[in-house]
């Protein structure tokens, strides 16, 4: 255990008051305690501080604990944590992630408080429970586990997406689509009788599990293993691959053929009119993509598994919460993620506000968004687990029960308890990302060809991608001995 939280333990085991009407088996110090959080997020509108006063009062009612909840605009979250940080600034939790708020760097610097399973099985038993063992070695930084996961979905699967209109056009299954062969014959039916619908975006980042490839450190960037294979994991460049080549050969094929239009350039802003004149893409599959999407679109469609499904390191660390060195608290910080993942008032209240004002119940479980709502909360994923909090009217009533069936049944990455660590090649990541930036889309939509994808991996060499693989290379070798 890190030797602040024992003796921050000792302090209060020291102390003659031991809270004890939680309900949960958590002790503290005996003393109202105002727990500082930092998240990514915007907290808006006029009802903000009735939701955050309501909170507060069941807290103190409830566990002797207060909250002090700060949203950061997500685009300047790292930066300001950063400087958080730099300065030794006291604070309790933070958001933490592979993606932001690097979790490995700040391991590496010391910023978050180790966690043994000893401590999470007595201070945090229904966050330990819900989390599965795989999902916990995601977590660890050299054996150790340094934050707790904010439980959502956590795998990597693909999934075929289509308009119902299109597929029963077509006469096409989407089931029955297991190859890029299977996707060419549903393109050309379809354009036999809608040649207007021409527009497939690029999907090379969702379909890699189709490849039975996950990413090590990052998505997009080069460096995958190969998640069927056993033994220890061996990385590569997945832009120098035989399956990159014949698919970047495929999706050029479609443009050549007619397929698909020449001049097609996703906008990420042109929102769901999009979808209507998309022939087919690619999400990542879950069981929400139904409602994703169609809650976005508008229309009915078809959706399909293209891939095994498999837990990553990444879909784990994608959304995580981490206890600050500095936290003269951290056994009430602890206290304070169990409640988020175990109290349903206090989970609903942050992200969803004040029933009757902000929402209304249409069910047990699920409640409708009302148009003049009062506030409006940060994304589940931020602050706990998915699982405490209600559905919206949208969300099928079973879905908590089928992403746990789901998350249960993926195949676990070979890479489940290792994390990259990239100090020692900062500059050469930043200049593979450059290149990544400048190449990938055009290939991803078929509008560069192999001439193309030669001069990419030219320039990826050039910046020093051997240098990244072989990196990741040397840890996972250290790493896999202490298996």
């Amino acid at each position: 255990m890190n030797k602040k939280v024992v003796k921050t333990l000792a302090a209060i085991l020291a102390g003659a008051t031991i809270l004890s009407g939680c309900g949960n088996g958590l002790g503290g110090s005996g003393k109202m305690v105002t727990i500082k959080w930092y998240i990514p997020a915007l907290l808006t509108g006029n009802g903000k501080d009735a939701v955050f006063a309501k909170v507060n009062e069941i807290l103190a009612e409830k566990y002797n604990l207060q909250l002090d909840l700060v949203a950061i605009d997500s685009g300047n979250y790292d930066q300001k944590m950063q400087a958080i940080n730099a300065a030794g600034e006291e604070y309790d939790l933070a958001y933490t992630a592979h993606w932001k708020n690097n979790y490995v760097a700040n391991v590496t610097n010391d910023i978050f408080v180790e966690l043994t399973e000893e401590d999470l099985k007595e201070y945090a038993p229904n966050t330990f429970e819900l989390t599965g063992s795989a999902a916990w070695d995601a977590t660890r930084v050299n054996g150790k586990i340094y934050a707790v996961p904010n439980w959502q979905m956590q795998t990597r699967a693909t999934a075929l997406i289509a308009p119902q209109e299109y597929l029963d056009l077509t006469g096409t299954d989407l089931a029955a689509i297991k190859d890029y062969d299977g996707i060419t014959e549903y393109l050309r039916k379809l354009h036999a009788v809608k040649p207007q619908v021409n527009e497939i975006p690029g999907f090379w980042s969702q379909v890699i599990t189709h490849h039975n490839m996950v990413e090590v450190y990052e998505e997009r960037m080069p460096g995958v293993v190969d998640f069927t294979k056993e033994g220890k994991p061996v990385v590569f460049n997945q832009y120098e691959s035989q399956d990159f080549a014949d698919y970047v050969a495929t999706r050029n094929s479609w443009i050549a053929e007619g397929l698909v239009v020449d001049q097609y350039i996703p906008d990420s802003k042109a929102g769901s009119k999009e979808f209507k004149t998309q022939a087919m893409t690619a999400h990542q599959w879950s069981p929400m993509v139904e409602s994703t999407v169609e809650s976005s679109s508008g229309y009915d469609h078809g959706a399909s598994s293209f891939s095994e499904i498999i837990m990553t390191p990444s879909g784990v660390t994608a959304a995580l919460t981490g206890i600050s060195t500095t936290s003269k608290h951290p056994m009430e910080a602890l206290k304070m993620i169990e409640i988020i993942n175990s109290d349903p008032e206090i989970m609903n209240l942050i992200a969803y506000g004040i029933e009757g004002v902000d929402y209304d119940k249409v069910s047990d479980n699920q409640i409708k968004l009302r148009e003049d709502k009062q506030y409006a909360g940060p994304a589940l994923y931020a602050i706990g687990s998915m699982a405490n909090a209600y559905l919206t009217e949208t969300q099928s009533p079973t879905l908590i029960e089928d992403m746990q069936a789901h998350n249960n049944s993926a195949i676990a990455s070979p890479l489940m308890g290792f994390n990259a660590n990239l100090e020692n090649v900062t500059l050469e990541v930043a200049n593979c990302k450059s290149v990544v930036s400048e190449y990938l889309e055009m290939l991803d939509l078929g509008l560069y060809g192999p001439d193309k994808l030669a001069e990419f991996n030219q320039k990826l060499k050039t910046a020093g991608v051997d240098t990244i693989i072989n990196e990741l290379q040397k840890q996972i070798d250290e790493w896999y001995a202490t298996k």
